[in-house]
């Protein structure tokens, strides 16, 4: 591709550009009007199907750019890919590129639960733990399953926008991620992330506001709302945004070793956190489940919802969620305090 028809990361305005708070938060997020394939950047993430098979819409549009054959030659020898979970191949022939990072979102084809928005969440907490792994510095997303997925445009704006800002609340990770781009396509997501911009920013006015421009002056309490972050008034939106924390955690874990699960991390304890895997079923019994809850020790965890999956019959091998949706009150950000 023509080094002229590539857009730069220095060509796309940051939301603290455009609104002069939040400098911290805000200076890493960018949302952009553009094509996906056209951006210089270190990842892109597709919006691909459990079988990483290469459909339509922006799924389609990264394969074709990237080089379909070659693209879809990766992706065979992955496999399949679980809904939340995110797998890497190459870039192929997209040279400005370094890696293409595939994640699959939750299809709603009735009302929207907290099941759904953990999902979608996930999709950006494994696209970002994986981003980390790889040394990726730079990430682009699309609009995840607000196409013919049917996530509701507004929702996920909002539950996005929440779970970035506090990404980026806590410091081991603004030294890893540099930029996170939010592509959009549709007007319809160009006008909810619109009132996204607006909320954030009068959030960040009155937080900086409490805590000093430079936020060197931060007050406890002034901390305490930075910790909670961007509030709703959804009460699912926050709990599910809750459940996702726990996957903050093991980005931080993972980024230094897959080998030991007593690494500490700031987000959680290190017996809580659990190591990143990908492929993880999605299919597991309610008496399965319930062992992630019970059972302290992980080793013992992963064994007994093995035996006990066995046994069943549903999976040969399962291992524990990235993100438990019942596990909401143990995680950092159990509520979000209204503004």
């Amino acid at each position: 591709m023509s080094a002229k028809m590539v857009t730069t990361l220095r060509e796309i305005q940051t939301i603290f550009d455009q609104v002069n708070v939040g400098k911290k938060v805000l200076d890493k997020i960018s949302v952009w009007r553009g094509d996906i394939t056209k951006l210089e950047i270190d990842a892109i993430v597709n919006a691909a199907n459990s079988e990483l098979a290469g459909g339509g819409g922006v799924d389609g549009a990264i394969h074709n750019a990237a080089g379909r054959r070659e693209l879809q030659a990766e992706c065979r020898k992955i496999g399949r890919c679980a809904v939340g979970d995110t797998v890497a191949t190459s870039a192929c022939k997209l040279t400005h590129v370094k890696k293409i990072l595939h994640t699959v979102g939750p299809q709603v084809w009735d009302d929207l639960t907290k099941s759904d928005r953990v999902k979608l969440l996930n999709c950006y907490a494994t696209s970002l733990e994986l981003a980390v792994e790889n040394g990726l510095k730079s990430i682009a997303f699309p609009c995840i399953s607000t196409g013919i997925y049917g996530y509701p445009n507004d929702d996920a704006a909002t539950s996005v926008m929440n779970f970035l800002c506090k990404f980026f609340l806590k410091s081991q990770h603004r030294d890893k991620i540099d930029r996170v781009v939010l592509c959009l396509f549709l007007e319809v997501d160009n006008r909810c992330y619109n009132n996204e911009i607006q909320r954030v920013t009068e959030y960040f006015t009155k937080l900086d506001a409490r805590s000093g421009k430079d936020g060197s002056q931060e007050t406890t309490q002034s901390q305490q709302a930075a910790d909670k972050g961007p509030s709703t008034d959804n009460t699912q939106e926050a709990e599910a945004d809750a459940s996702t924390q726990s996957q903050l955690a093991s980005t931080e874990a993972s980024s230094q070793s897959h080998t030991s699960t007593t690494t500490e991390v700031s987000f959680q304890s290190a017996d809580q956190a659990n190591s990143p895997s990908q492929g993880r079923s999605t299919e597991v019994e309610t008496t399965v489940q319930s062992l992630l809850d019970t059972t302290e020790n992980e080793e013992n965890r992963v064994n007994a919802i093995n035996n006990c999956a066995k046994m069943a019959g549903a999976v040969k091998e399962v291992v524990p969620a990235q993100v438990d949706e019942n596990e909401g009150e143990k995680a950092p950000f159990n509520s979000l305090t209204k503004l």
